[in-house]
């Protein structure tokens, strides 16, 4: 009996569920409309949380089902995922968690949360604590659950091998759409002479934006203020906000704002600055990188996994921030006079003389 090969699109056609019901903003929300894009020939059923934004070109070919972000629910999506995952050819658990129930079909988590793998949760609130380390626990008990871990950095492999996950096969996938515009001298134009800055990050404690602050006075002490661009609400930043007014520094709070306004802004900046302390990826550092945009930022494992910065700093000191944004607008940075010791002693016995 003659059998055909199938063809190219043929193999490609395989059905595919996404498991993403605790996804609904940050830079996960962003990934996740990535991969939708592309899903054109590929059947696929999307569990997603309820406020998640579909993006513009979601190809019809995607089942959404919604979910309400209840405990009920979310029970009712896993119980839903176990009978998908009986007719499933791959299945995907997008929102750092396996699955509560054990599969039919082998399921790959992709794993994109520091703070589930133990990073320090002092500086989130106690809502958020409390719902990471529930997180944690669903993690540890059904880690076995899943088949692979896909992580997007090395940094985060090696913190997995660390932990409870050290004998899963967790592999380094990472991926970007790098079809973003390239920054264009007309749009960037600067009438003023300003520099500019940008730092697209959520007010989560270790996104660091006290010390990136404290840097900006820094630079106003010194005859310097550059333009700082934020994220952040400043009705919601009473201590940022109280800085900035107090010292009349030049940051804007730009509140939250939509995927492709923030692309937009990119075009009209001098550099991103990104003093984060840790991240599983950092979508911003590639989105600068593709439009060309230089980078400045923190001199930590996680930035060297993605990009070349052009500049780096300590994230934990206001006076390394300072330095670098210094350096990057070529300004001439004061220190002491290195002294002899001849003078040394010189001006010792002069301070004795004239008091």
């Amino acid at each position: 009996m003659q059998t055909t090969k199938p063809s190219a699109k043929q193999t490609l056609v395989k059905k595919l569920v996404i498991h993403a019901p605790n996804v609904h903003g940050g830079g996960g929300a962003v990934l996740l409309k990535m991969l939708l894009s592309v899903l054109v020939d590929i059947p696929c059923v999307l569990q997603v949380d309820s406020r998640f934004v579909l993006p513009e070109n979601c190809p019809t070919s995607i089942e959404v089902i919604r979910v309400k972000p209840s405990l009920l629910q979310r029970f009712v999506a896993e119980r839903r995922l176990r009978k998908f995952s009986k007719t499933a050819n791959a299945v995907l658990c997008f929102g750092n968690l396996p699955p509560l129930f054990k599969l039919h079909k082998d399921a790959v988590v992709f794993l994109q949360s520091r703070y589930s793998l133990g990073a320090p949760l002092s500086l989130l609130t106690f809502k958020l604590q409390l719902r990471i380390k529930l997180e944690r626990l669903w993690l540890r008990w059904c880690y076995k659950n899943a088949a692979q871990y896909w992580v997007q950095t090395e940094t985060m492999r090696q913190m997995a091998l660390g932990t409870f996950l050290k004998n899963c096969e967790i592999r380094v996938k990472p991926f970007f759409d790098r079809q973003l515009p390239k920054k264009t001298d007309a749009v960037s134009k600067k009438p003023s002479g300003v520099f500019r800055f940008i730092y697209p990050a959520s007010n989560e404690g270790h996104k660091n934006h006290l010390h990136l602050v404290k840097a900006w006075v820094l630079l106003a002490e010194v005859g310097h203020y550059p333009e700082l661009q934020l994220t952040l609400d400043a009705k919601q930043e009473s201590l940022l906000r109280a800085i900035v007014e107090r010292k009349k520094l030049n940051i804007k709070f730009l509140g939250s704002l939509a995927h492709q306004e923030l692309l937009y802004i990119y075009q009209s900046v001098d550099a991103l600055i990104f003093p984060s302390l840790f991240e599983s990826y950092g979508l911003p550092l590639l989105e600068a990188a593709s439009v060309d945009l230089p980078i400045i930022a923190s001199e930590r494992d996680y930035v060297r996994d993605l990009v070349e910065p052009n500049q780096t700093f300590d994230p934990l000191s206001e006076v390394s921030i300072m330095r670098s944004v210094m350096r990057f607008m070529q300004q001439k940075i004061s220190r002491a006079e290195i002294l002899s010791p001849q003078v040394f002693i010189k001006q010792l016995l002069n301070r004795e003389i004239s008091e």
